[in-house]
């Protein structure tokens, strides 16, 4: 259900990172992570400054075993993170 309704979302908001993200997270729950791969990247391409972005792409890389690439999006996610809070 949720996977149709972010693709559909996607037709008409195909440059909206946050919706190319959500439909990531559905793919990753599901554990299709190659999925969930193409859709952070677009996500990414689009908003590379996006904190729940950078965990998700840090989180399907320790996923796959790519340790090294989940450090480093996790380490920006923390941060923006950091950054968030500084700033309150």
């Amino acid at each position: 259900m949720a996977l149709q309704y972010f693709l559909e979302i996607l037709k008409f908001e195909p440059n909206e990172s946050k919706y190319h993200n959500k439909l990531g997270v559905v793919y990753f729950t599901k554990g299709d992570l190659d999925n969930a791969v193409k859709c952070y990247e677009t996500a990414y391409s689009l908003n590379s400054e996006d904190q729940s972005l950078l965990y998700n792409i840090g989180m399907v890389n320790f996923s796959k075993e790519d340790y090294a690439g989940a450090v480093q999006f996790l380490e920006q996610a923390l941060q923006k993170e950091r950054k968030i809070n500084f700033n309150r």
